[in-house]
């Protein structure tokens, strides 16, 4: 129930900076770059080392998979005709609130 509201929180947040923006997706992968997805891509890497990353792209594949279809992944084959790197396994973790706010995350390519 969580993943899925914090999931449709980019539409909510797209509609109303776009509210002109006819098409959803467009909309919801517009707002997420431009105010979450920024973060989460290496600032260093090279397309020789290209990593994959949650961008706009593979939270609505997620979004629309998840709240559509009820499975939790990635359309890879969409990922791939909009030039993005392919996501073949990814873990959620939850945790308990800490006394200390500390973020990470790790990919890698095989």
């Amino acid at each position: 129930m969580a993943l899925n509201s914090a999931l449709t929180l980019p539409d909510i947040c797209g509609k109303a900076e776009f509210p002109n923006e006819p098409s959803v997706g467009k909309r919801y992968i517009d707002w997420y770059n431009k105010e979450m997805g920024y973060a989460e891509k290496n600032p260093h890497q090279t397309a020789d080392e290209a990593m994959p990353y949650l961008s706009g792209e593979v939270m609505y594949s997620l979004r629309c998979s998840l709240l559509h279809s009820g499975i939790p992944n990635v359309d890879n084959e969409q990922l791939k005709k909009k030039g993005e790197l392919p996501i073949d396994h990814f873990t959620l973790k939850i945790e308990k609130k800490k006394d200390y706010d500390i973020y990470s995350d790790s990919s890698e390519i095989r």
